[in-house]
């Protein structure tokens, strides 16, 4: 009863991936706790502002369940993982270009 299911490397390769965007998702998860003071001067926000922000997240994580279930059912994890990542790399570098953008204007 000793099958190897995955060699070694793969198993190891795999499971870092899904550590980093593990890692990934809880950054994004406590960044407004994180830099909350700087968001509040920088921007003049309460705390109920504050709240709003972080609480953006989470709806939009809560908005995604039940589409991304749907894709994992038709098509597999393999498949939808990568994209999933693609997407959102692509997104974080977006949202940081635009704001080096805004910030680059003296206002």
């Amino acid at each position: 009863m000793n099958k190897i299911v995955l060699p070694k490397q793969k198993a190891v390769t795999i499971f870092l991936v899904f550590a980093f965007g593990y890692y990934i998702s809880n950054l994004l998860r406590a960044i407004t706790a994180t830099i909350s003071p700087e968001l509040v001067s920088e921007f003049n926000l309460s705390a109920g502002n504050l709240g709003l922000l972080g609480g953006g997240y989470f709806l939009g994580f809560a908005l995604v369940q039940i589409p991304l279930g749907y894709l994992l059912d038709k098509s597999g994890p393999k498949k939808n993982s990568f994209l999933l990542f693609i997407n959102c790399n692509y997104w974080n570098d977006f949202i940081f270009f635009v704001s080096e953008f805004y910030f680059s204007f003296d206002f």
